[in-house]
Formats: C-alpha cells, structure tokens, sequence
C-alpha cells in the first residue's frame, strides 16, 4: 500500500512538472514569433514608411506654401519635393555620381541597429516585454558605437581626403549613372581590395546580427563578437588609408563629351595638372594633340572633378577613334581612343 502511495506521488509529481514545462514552453515560443513580425514591421516603416512621411511632410509644407501664397496674392514656389524613394538613394550615392562604399555600409548598419531598437518597442507593445526588459537592463552593448561610429568616421575621413586631393590637382571624374557594383570598384571600374574588404567584413556582421536576431529576438540586440568588430575596424582602417594613397601623377581621366564632331569643344579632365603651389596650370602651358593634329587650349580650371582642361577641336579631323595626349610641365599623358569623331 505504501510502495503504491510513493509511486502515485512521483507520478503526480512528474505529471505536474510536464504541466509547468507546458505551461512555460509558449512563452518563449511566442515571444520570438513577436519577436521576428516586429523586426519585419520596423524593417518596413523605416525603410520605406519613413521617407514616404517626409515626401508627405514636403508635399503639405508645400501646399501651405501655396495657400498662403494665394492668401497674399504673391507666387507660389514650384514644387521641389523629390520622390520617396530618393531619400535612401541620395543617401548611398556620392557628389561623383556612384554608389559611395563608406556611406552605404554607415546607412545599411543605421537602418540596421534602429530596427533592431524599434523591433523591441514595437514587440514590448504587443505585450511581449521579455527584449525590452533584456536591453534595458543590460544596455546597448559597446560594440555597436564601433558598427556606427566606424563607418561614419570612414565616410568622414574618405570626403575629406578626397576633396583634398581634388584641390591639390587630383582628378574625381563623376560616373554616368549609380551603380551596386561600385560598391566594390575603384574610379576605374576594377575591383578593389581595400573596397572588396570593407564590403565583405561588413556584410558578415550584417548576416551575424540579423540571424542572432531572428533566432532569439526576445533576447534584445545580440552582442557582436570581438573578431568581426576587430574585422570590421581593419578594413575601415585600410579603405580610409588607401583612400589617401590616390596618386596624382598627371593623367586624363575623362573625355567629356568622348564622341562628337570635328571642331565642336570637348572637356578634359586630367589629374596633375597643378604647379607646384597647387595652383591650376594656365592654358599656355598646356598642348594637346588629337591623334598628330593640334586642338586650341581655351581655358583651364580647378572643379569638383578635379582639373579641366576645355579645347576646340581641329576642323580637318575624319570621322574615326583618336587617342588624346596632353603635355604639361615636361610630363605627357595619354588617353588612348578617348575621342570618337562622328560623321
């Protein structure tokens, strides 16, 4: 009687602790289920609810321009509000016209760690607390000053560095249109290392985060390992360095336009083309050959692309492809088939 008293307590026992496992079990369950439809509702206000709320904010800003206009009787401005869907573009892209490195890994990891942040609120909201109380009471790990601090400082750094050397006789051709794959690519068009680094470190932190963060959002912000904040800095560290290693050794970088007519003016840009107290050469000290014949050296100036040389074009050229050499201070440079003369 006794032995079957002791195994119907353990019984009871057993079957009250299965209950409590079942009982806890949803909990954590449906607060990574909250957890991960939060993450997707952040993801989607920020990156597109966000801009689409400064369009609309513009759109009003303007409307009210024009009514108090008609109000005074004075004209209205036109219009200026850009499309929503520019904001982020505009973001990404540099003054050149491609896609800058620098500020799109400090944009993707802003985007990134404010939907983690907001993924929380809107889940406490929900009445899944369980991350918010995680975060507050452990805080915003370190690190994450490194994953936001590291890539503006680069995009800080590079513009800087850049514009300096566009003033001292570099030259910054702009790119005819936006493009993803710039995102890894020099001013030439060929992949490079320092970009090709950055990009790769900086996109596996980004898959790390994301992953911790889906598997165990009830957990808050998951803590980044040392090795990919360490990864991550290096190759900050070593965009930015190559940045200021851009020689300026005298060279044309773009023709623009590259095809047109005999005679018509065309615009060189040309790296080097300073003095030796920065100051942009004068026209007389520049030549330029078109193919064997002589173009007239109009004008020269220091711009946002760097120095320019603006020619006229010899009449007797026949339509074809002309290489394009310009001699300054003992120095030539040639830009081979830079020129198409049409028709």
């Amino acid at each position: 009687m006794t032995r079957h008293r002791l195994t119907g307590a353990v019984l009871a026992s057993l079957l009250s602790v299965h209950a409590g496992v079942a009982q806890a079990a949803p909990f954590p369950h449906a607060a990574a289920v909250a957890g991960r439809w939060s993450l997707l509702i952040a993801l989607v206000t920020l990156v597109a609810g966000l801009p689409l709320m400064l369009y609309m904010l513009g759109v009003i800003f303007y409307a009210v321009g024009r009514l108090g206009s008609a109000v005074q009787k004075t004209p209205g401005k036109k219009l200026t509000a850009v499309p929503y869907v520019g904001v982020i573009r505009d973001a990404v892209v540099g003054a050149d016209g491609r896609v800058s490195t620098s500020k799109t890994v400090a944009v993707v990891w802003t985007y990134a760690v404010a939907s983690g942040l907001l993924s929380i609120v809107i889940a406490k909201w929900m009445g899944h607390g369980h991350a918010y109380g995680e975060q507050v009471k452990h805080g915003l790990q370190g690190g994450y000053a490194v994953l936001i601090g590291g890539p503006i400082g680069a995009a800080i750094l590079a513009k800087g560095i850049v514009s300096n050397q566009v003033s001292n006789g570099a030259s910054k051709p702009t790119a005819p249109s936006a493009d993803m794959s710039q995102l890894v690519t020099g001013d030439s068009g060929q992949t490079d290392l320092g970009d090709l680094q950055y990009v790769l470190f900086n996109t596996v932190a980004l898959i790390f985060f994301f992953g911790e963060l889906l598997a165990s959002p009830q957990n808050g912000l998951p803590t980044i390992p040392d090795v990919l904040l360490s990864l991550t800095s290096v190759s900050a560290v070593g965009y930015v360095a190559k940045k200021a290693l851009v020689s300026t050794a005298l060279g044309i970088t773009k023709v623009d336009p590259s095809s047109t007519e005999a005679g018509s003016n065309v615009t060189l840009y040309v790296a080097g083309l300073v003095d030796d107290q920065g100051t942009v050469a004068a026209p007389g000290a520049v030549t330029v050959l078109v193919g064997a014949a002589a173009a007239t050296v109009s004008s020269t100036a220091l711009t946002g692309e760097g120095p320019a040389v603006d020619v006229t074009l010899p009449t007797q050229l026949q339509p074809g492809s002309y290489d394009m050499k310009l001699t300054y201070n003992s120095q030539a440079a040639t830009k081979s088939h830079g020129l198409t003369i049409t028709t």
